[in-house]
């Protein structure tokens, strides 16, 4: 990790509560390391604290972020448990959803049923990811 890379990235020493001097954190769980690493890139040139849930466990980040951003391209099913477990152990968060196959499966649907700020249909670019996060954060 490099060392732009890595004062963005939050410690549970360093974050502050969210919303305090305007700052917000987003939580990503994303298995794909790839897809992790270019999300993360864009969210640091974005000027967003991050959490990499796979790296810190979700845990320690369940009190921290107000922004959290997930892969569904599990089984649909699996998806509603993600994002419905989520909305139980975050309940102040929004939920941005990230999935490759989201319109063919339903997932967009399922998502914008259990309440996701936004659905991001993978591939995506920087501008829609800064787009999604802003809508979200008007409803944090």
């Amino acid at each position: 990790m490099d060392a732009r890379r890595q004062q963005t990235v939050v410690t549970s020493r360093s974050r502050p509560a969210p919303g305090e001097a305007g700052e917000h954190c987003v939580l990503v769980l994303e298995s794909d390391r790839a897809m992790r690493a270019l999300v993360s890139e864009w969210l640091g040139m974005a000027g967003y604290a991050f959490m990499d849930g796979r790296e810190l466990g979700v845990s320690a980040a369940v009190a921290r972020c107000d922004v959290v951003l997930v892969d569904v391209r599990a089984p649909l099913q699996s998806a509603r448990e993600t994002i419905e477990g989520l909305a139980l152990a975050m309940p102040y968060a929004s939920i941005v959803a990230m999935s490759a196959d989201a319109l063919a499966n339903g997932r967009a649907a399922l998502a914008r049923e259990l309440g996701v700020a936004a659905v991001l249909v993978k591939p995506f670019d920087r501008v829609a990811l800064v787009q999604a996060l802003e809508s979200a954060r008007t409803r944090a």
